[in-house]
């Protein structure tokens, strides 16, 4: 095989050639692994490049070669070889330091990728963006991925902790958490401080919990329980609708009663119907001081004195506090509760959100018998 068929080119190539074939095929032939080959790879290269020398056109005008006496005493010492190996090792450093050079720029331009998508306000919000840039080849490898990791994280709570910026949604805090490993492995050195660290995992399992937790549904179980079992809380809008509902239905039953019973037993059902009203009047009450965080006895006790105390109560704003107790919890995204609460200063929720988040959900056959109740309790008193 000629020494331009190891080589790869064509015969009596240029220098340029000669020299980008030898360093492709010197990736692929390395000294330790394969030295016959590279001595072969070597003594071509060698060859071509005197080849090719040779080969050049003479310049007829240059100065006529000096024919050096036989017979002279002293011969002329030829230099000594280049040392074969020594030579390779440093070609093979020089593609080392250029291969370390692009690598180190396309970490450059992801690390950039990461950065420009998080500021995009718009993008940041698509999962599939996320996915595409974490499919990058170089973030197969689990150190780079880390270190990748790394550098986003401080940004990222950076965004949480801005009140004018939206936070991530809960499915791309949770794709990249299980990419970056930032909750799963607590040996991973991450350039933020322990304290936002221990907010940021409060915020990921928050994140977890919003993307497993259903949206709540408001129907008669919720009426039921609401008017007529003790213990808990009520919100405002519970109290008023929960009431409103009680009142009309009494209405209706008592109306319907006065018509159909005789009066003896419409008395009794007066009576009865009064004694469920006060009932749930009473219980509602007590739910509504509960949500207050005051102590219901004493309250209850001050009102038989002071009237206007339950007034009070009944418009009065609740606990601080977003627990599982807070019957306004389930109607707020977790997500939104974690940024606010850990982040953001406090979780802030007007009544009137409050309001349409509940309403908005009101299972149909809730919404239907209460305007069925509401319009018939109203066409009864107008009737009579």
């Amino acid at each position: 095989m000629s020494c331009w068929e190891t080589l790869g080119v064509e015969p009596y190539s240029d220098l340029r050639t000669i020299k980008r074939a030898y360093a492709r095929q010197l990736k692929e032939v390395h000294p330790e692994e394969h030295p016959e080959q590279f001595m072969a790879l070597r003594e071509a290269y060698e060859t071509a490049q005197g080849l090719t020398a040779r080969a050049a056109p003479i310049n007829v005008h240059s100065r006529p070669p000096v024919i050096e006496d036989n017979n002279a005493s002293e011969q002329p010492v030829a230099p000594p070889a280049p040392d074969v190996r020594q030579q390779a090792k440093v070609d093979q450093e020089r593609l080392a330091i250029a291969e370390n050079e692009a690598f180190a720029r396309r970490m450059q331009m992801l690390a950039e990728a990461f950065q420009d998508l998080l500021q995009d306000a718009q993008r940041r919000n698509d999962l599939g963006n996320w996915q595409a840039l974490l499919g990058t080849p170089e973030l197969s490898n689990l150190d780079i991925r880390l270190r990748h990791g790394a550098l986003l994280l401080p940004a990222l709570i950076q965004l949480f902790s801005d009140k004018q910026q939206q936070p991530l949604p809960a499915d791309v805090l949770v794709l990249l958490d299980d990419s970056f490993h930032w909750t799963q492995d607590q040996c991973i050195t991450l350039p933020v401080s322990e304290e936002s660290m221990q907010r940021f995992c409060l915020l990921l399992a928050a994140a977890r919990n919003s993307i497993v937790s259903t949206p709540p549904r408001t129907g008669w179980k919720w009426f039921f329980k609401a008017m007529f079992a003790t213990g808990g809380r009520l919100s405002r809008t519970e109290f008023f609708v929960g009431l409103a509902l009680t009142g009309a239905i009494v209405w209706l039953i008592g109306l319907a009663g006065f018509w159909i019973l005789p009066r003896d037993r419409f008395t009794a059902l007066g009576t009865g119907l009064t004694l469920m009203l006060v009932y749930v009047l009473v219980n509602a009450y007590c739910k509504r001081i509960a949500d207050s965080g005051s102590n219901v006895v004493l309250v209850l006790i001050i009102g038989i004195f002071l009237p206007f105390v339950y007034l009070f109560y009944a418009f009065g704003s609740p606990e601080k506090g977003w627990s599982n107790s807070n019957p306004r919890t389930p109607f707020v995204d977790p997500l939104v509760i974690a940024v606010n609460t850990l982040f953001r200063g406090g979780f802030r929720h007007t009544g009137l959100q409050r309001s349409r988040r509940f309403l908005m959900s009101m299972t149909p056959s809730l919404t239907w018998g209460m305007l069925a109740i509401f319009s018939a309790a109203v066409l009864a008193a107008l009737l009579v």
